[in-house]
């Protein structure tokens, strides 16, 4: 549970629904319970009374209203819980969307687009799972257990005892193969955001490959790449294949030695024919709530290491951000300053893989022990009175654009200073400085979108002329 710990402030704010839901859980499962006193009650007067229209009529009518009251209220708890996960989602996929826009240009350095994609994509999905049909099946299949069990030990204690000493073993099972399936499920999300970033790769950067003619070499990388993710999956599946069959072995012998005990007990007059059905359509009720139990694990697993990946992306911190105290608002008018500023090498470029794991970890060394030789730029100074103009030029890869980009706070100088009218930009809001500055990026991109759609650079609903 130490996992899904980051789901409750999404989830706090639906509990009221989710309540609502557990209460038509409980209702329903009483209904349901219901369902087997009421045949052994017609079993039992059967037997005694033979063949009464009247009785069988009541019966009838009763196992058919017990029947409408699960049900209703079981349709009223999969429609407030279902629901209630639509709304996390939502909540979510919101909050990932708006962290992912505060991010800053590091962390998309050290971040691969597929692996961004999968997150707020696969992972999502598989939080929203658990949290709708898992926690659904979770209420109800739990209750229906709980209820089940303390009637079957009121009925007769020693086939009770039977049932209750061998399906706990499901259980047991479950948190065995449970963990190791957290871990795999891990890897597997893992591998298929890198498999998704391959795709992306070569999709936006088709020119280039068919331009040298690495059609063939992408293929096979690609290849290798979707193995690895099928191999995974493999072993996923194996794992989870497993909870089936041992459900399905589990209530055949408990129910094969309840047939066993119980016939003799009959027979001995040590109770009841209806007693005997009671017992029998209990344990095909517990059928399926065991292995929804199962799925529910299942989910579990899954949304566990979904929920990790998302935290990892809902609680970063950008590097870039406005310092607290700066001003709400600002007038710039235009002179800039560079103070001796220097630039390092960025070392979210140098990744090296994680041994056993396809994925990227990157590689830094501790403060204050970069080599000379690291620096892009270093000692740059200058200053830029207000209404003049300055041309920066050099050859490939100086650090022109990186230069620049100081001035937006894009990335910050490792030493020195930017200042904007003598005011380090540090300590402006970032919001104001970046709403002051003019930028034409050397590089055009084009949101798929109309053109009134997409973010306007003179802000939000500019005039009609303007478009």
């Amino acid at each position: 549970m130490e996992q899904l710990r980051h789901l409750w402030p999404f989830v706090g704010k639906y509990r009221r629904r989710m309540a609502l839901g557990a209460l038509c859980a409980i209702v329903a499962t009483s209904a349901a319970a219901t369902i087997p006193q009421i045949l052994r009650l017609a079993v039992d007067s059967l037997n005694t009374r033979g063949i009464v229209p009247g009785d069988l009529m009541m019966y009838g009518g009763l196992l058919l209203l017990a029947a409408l009251i699960d049900g209703c209220f079981r349709f009223g708890q999969r429609t407030l819980m279902m629901g209630s996960a639509h709304l996390v989602d939502y909540d979510m996929r919101a909050a990932l969307f708006d962290r992912l826009l505060t991010l800053d240009q590091g962390f998309y350095g050290r971040m691969h687009t597929g692996d961004l994609m999968t997150r707020v994509t696969n992972d999502l999905s598989a939080v929203r799972m658990f949290v709708g049909p898992g926690i659904s099946n979770l209420s109800g299949a739990g209750l229906l257990i709980i209820v089940a069990t303390v009637l079957m030990f009121l009925t007769q204690p020693l086939l009770a005892l039977v049932v209750a000493v061998i399906l706990p073993t499901v259980a047991v099972l479950f948190v065995v193969i449970g963990g190791r399936m957290r871990r795999i499920f891990r890897h597997v999300q893992d591998q298929f955001g890198q498999l998704s970033t391959r795709a992306q790769e070569n999709f936006s950067g088709i020119r280039t490959i068919k331009a040298y003619a690495q059609e063939e070499a992408e293929i096979q990388v690609f290849r290798e790449e979707n193995e690895r993710y099928r191999g995974l999956n493999l072993r996923y599946v194996l794992l989870s294949g497993l909870l089936w069959p041992i459900i399905g072995l589990v209530l055949g012998t408990t129910g094969a030695l309840v047939l066993l005990i119980g016939g003799r007990m009959v027979a001995a007059g040590q109770m009841t024919v209806g007693e005997l059905v009671l017992f029998n359509a209990y344990l095909v009720q517990l059928g399926w709530p065991v292995i929804s139990m199962g799925w529910t694990v299942d989910l579990f697993q899954q949304a566990s290491a979904s929920m990790v990946r998302i935290a990892e992306v809902l609680h970063r911190r950008p590097d870039i951000a406005t310092r607290p105290g700066a001003p709400e608002k600002i007038e710039v008018k235009g002179e800039v300053e560079f103070r001796d500023v220097g630039i390092r090498f960025n070392y979210a470029l140098a990744e090296k893989s994680a041994e056993g794991r396809g994925q990227h970890v990157v590689s830094e060394p501790p403060p204050g022990q970069q080599p000379e030789s690291e620096w892009v730029l270093r000692h740059i100074s200058f200053r830029i009175p207000q209404g003049s103009s300055l041309a920066i030029v050099g050859a490939t890869g100086v650090g022109k654009t990186t230069l620049v980009n100081l001035l937006a706070r894009v990335r910050d100088p490792d030493e020195g200073q930017v200042l904007v009218d003598g005011v380090d930009v540090r300590d402006l809001p970032l919001d104001g400085l970046r709403r002051a500055l003019g930028y034409v990026p050397q590089d055009t991109f084009l949101f798929s979108v109309p053109l009134r759609g997409a973010p306007p650079p003179a802000g939000p609903d500019p005039p009609e002329t303007n478009i």
